[in-house]
């Protein structure tokens, strides 16, 4: 782990609020269960990660700005590095090398941590939520929420207070 993984600024509150969740039903007995604490444990060290603000090159900023503001809309390699103001290859190498992933895997990201933001904030149901987040359906939403944060969107929804 690096040590500039602990320079983070949690002004939403949202780790804090999913450590007290752990530690509170840690408290009751072990009621949660093993793979719940390992699914809020895995969604901790990612908002820690998304929080840390260790990509800080110029382009990347500015291509995850304007994937948080354009959400909701058809995204494309060419379109963010025209947001980016680079040519596309040069932005693809340049993207890569500063984050250890692709723009797109980025995308799905961003917008993945997006809509947990919306279950865990609102009570929207799955069907809204994928589309505000550009996720297309529930279904998809489901499918890239199991294969990036280990679980179903619904585990997230039952930690909720």
């Amino acid at each position: 782990m690096r040590d500039d993984w602990f320079k983070f600024h949690d002004g939403r509150g949202r780790m804090r609020q999913m450590v007290r969740w752990m530690y509170e039903d840690g408290q009751e007995t072990g009621s949660m269960a093993r793979s719940e604490r390992a699914f809020l444990l895995q969604a901790i060290l990612a908002e820690m990660e998304r929080g840390s603000g260790l990509d800080s090159h110029p382009a990347v900023l500015l291509t995850r700005r304007y994937v948080r503001d354009h959400l909701a809309e058809p995204i494309s390699l060419d379109g963010l590095a025209k947001a980016a103001g680079l040519s596309k290859f040069h932005f693809l190498r340049l993207y890569k090398a500063e984050t250890g992933r692709s723009p797109m895997r980025d995308v799905r990201l961003i917008r993945a941590n997006y809509a947990r933001e919306l279950i865990l904030g609102t009570d929207l149901p799955l069907k809204e939520i994928a589309p505000k987040a550009g996720l297309g359906d529930e279904y998809a939403l489901s499918r890239i929420f199991r294969k990036l944060f280990g679980g179903a969107p619904g585990q997230y929804r039952r930690f909720r207070r």
